[in-house]
């Protein structure tokens, strides 16, 4: 009886110890991540070689905390900041293995349309729209979700659409969803314009 309760005692501490040093660990390697990623925003993302670093850091954090949604978001973020496309389409479809969601499509379209991939990167962004669609009707008062159904629809091409969930959610001008949706404004009118044609071909052929 004694020995059993000794190897008991044995393995819990194993546990605990082993616990404490998973948390230490954890707690060092994310530390690292946002450090590089400060010194990255201290240099105005203007110096290569400390995104890189900070993308290095990230990905050591996220194999610590692969379900990290923020961590995946700063990996991908980077990646396309010094236009390295393919490592973000790396990184953005290892992140939908871990869980599918609009803003990850959006990237993965993002990423498919610099490389040129436009057949890939229009159903990426189909994909991307259904989602945002999908958490509108469970939050319908989400007025981000609302811009980015608004901003997707004009990018594929049903401006009428856009400008219907605008005027019908009336967004406040105040409001951050306001910003976002001023800040994509300019890449919007490239499509309305008729700079980048492909997608509004696209929905003729859907139509």
């Amino acid at each position: 009886m004694r020995i059993k309760k000794n190897s008991f005692i044995a393995i819990a501490l194993i546990i605990i110890i082993v616990s404490i040093a998973y948390y230490v660990a954890l707690t060092v390697t994310v530390d690292s991540a946002n450090k590089e990623l400060l010194k990255v925003m201290e240099n105005n993302y203007q110096d290569k070689s400390l995104i890189y670093d900070a993308v290095k850091s990230l990905d050591m954090a996220i194999f610590m905390m692969p379900w990290n949604h923020d961590l995946r978001l700063n990996r991908r973020s980077l990646l396309l900041q010094i236009n390295d496309y393919a490592g973000a389409l790396e990184a953005v479809q290892d992140d939908l293995k871990v869980g599918k969601d609009g803003l990850a499509y959006e990237y993965e379209g993002l990423c498919y349309e610099f490389l040129n991939q436009k057949d890939k990167a229009y159903k990426s962004y189909r994909k991307a729209l259904q989602l945002y669609e999908d958490e509108l009707a469970e939050t319908p008062n989400d007025d981000f979700r609302t811009a980015e159904i608004a901003t997707l629809s004009m990018i594929l091409g049903d401006t009428l659409r856009a400008q219907e969930i605008l005027k019908t959610r009336k967004i406040p001008s105040d409001s951050l969803a306001a910003s976002y949706i001023e800040r994509n404004n300019q890449f919007i009118l490239q499509y309305k314009s008729g700079g980048l044609r492909y997608f509004y071909n696209k929905a003729k052929e859907r139509n």
